[in-house]
């Protein structure tokens, strides 16, 4: 009974520290916010050419990155209650657009991961949801290498959501 007692203790500290950015004992951060999987391998992960945006154009309400085409979208008004978003009402909210909901399983893809580093700032108080109801990213100010600019982490519950449709952009007409 004291060692559950005591375990419990323990994880409600180690609970608190994680919430406060504490330090492990070799001195790293502690972190609530892991950078995505599909991110660890930097080695392979391709930069973003902006370059190529010059050749493409896209709708009115999207940003381009690259030849592709952006849109957020928000879920939710500041100060009102939170509105539950799951991945699929997500995932239908771009088809009507005629775009793909921005997942985690996209940051690879150079144009996205410069989409979801950018547009956030643009909307503060927000979640971006990118896989299911409960994954967010965020932006990490601890590092600006390529790659490993977003963390993953549970969504909050105080916030709105906001997720990112993506489409192909159009070609330029000569």
């Amino acid at each position: 009974m004291v060692h559950m007692a005591l375990g419990m203790a323990w994880m409600f500290v180690l609970g608190i520290l994680c919430a406060a950015g504490a330090r492990d004992v070799s001195g790293a951060v502690i972190r609530s916010c892991i950078i995505p999987h599909v991110l660890k391998d930097r080695d392979t992960l391709q930069p973003y050419d902006p370059d190529v945006s010059a050749n493409y154009v896209c709708p009115p309400n999207y940003r381009q990155f690259g030849d592709d085409c952006f849109h957020p979208v928000e879920f939710g008004q500041h100060y009102r209650p939170v509105v539950v978003v799951p991945f699929a009402t997500a995932q239908q909210t771009c088809q009507e657009q005629g775009a793909e909901v921005v997942s985690l399983l996209d940051l690879r893809d150079p144009d996205v991961l410069q989409a979801v580093v950018e547009i956030p700032k643009e909307h503060i108080l927000r979640d971006l949801l990118m896989f299911d109801q409960s994954s967010c990213v965020e932006r990490s100010d601890s590092s600006s290498v390529w790659g490993e600019q977003l963390c993953v982490k549970r969504c909050s519950e105080a916030l709105q959501k906001m997720i990112i449709c993506r489409r192909p952009a159009d070609p330029v007409q000569n």
